[in-house]
């Protein structure tokens, strides 16, 4: 998936609402929710809930994301941000298992972005 600026998530939301953005899709059951090209915006909720669990190690960060993603309805979206090298695959699998969806993985050096929603 690909990343966009905010500024132009702002132009995006026009389009898709005045009919104009075709790679755009509402997420049934998820009142508001685009996703746009690897963009998630939720439109006039509070935003999704962000778990940083940077400088935490196995099995911290699935135990966090595990606690915090059950304070959410199913169909929420949950950011996580995380640093051990051992998170891209433990919060991968324990999505998969737990009946969630992994819907983005970021790397940038270190620091692994995932976006979980709910199942």
């Amino acid at each position: 998936m690909t990343s966009k600026a905010v500024g132009d998530a702002n132009l995006d939301f026009v389009d898709y609402y005045m009919g104009e953005l075709d790679h755009g899709e509402r997420r049934p059951g998820t009142p508001g929710a685009l996703i746009a090209e690897g963009l998630h915006m939720t439109i006039g909720l509070q935003p999704d809930p962000t778990l940083d669990a940077r400088d935490l190690f196995c099995p911290s960060p699935v135990l966090r994301a595990a606690e915090e993603i059950g304070k959410l309805a199913p169909g929420q979206f949950l950011r996580i941000l995380a640093n051990d090298p051992a998170a891209e695959e433990d919060i991968q699998r324990w999505a998969k298992r737990a009946g969630h969806a992994l819907i983005e993985l970021r790397k940038d050096g270190r620091e692994l972005t995932f976006l979980v929603r709910r199942g």
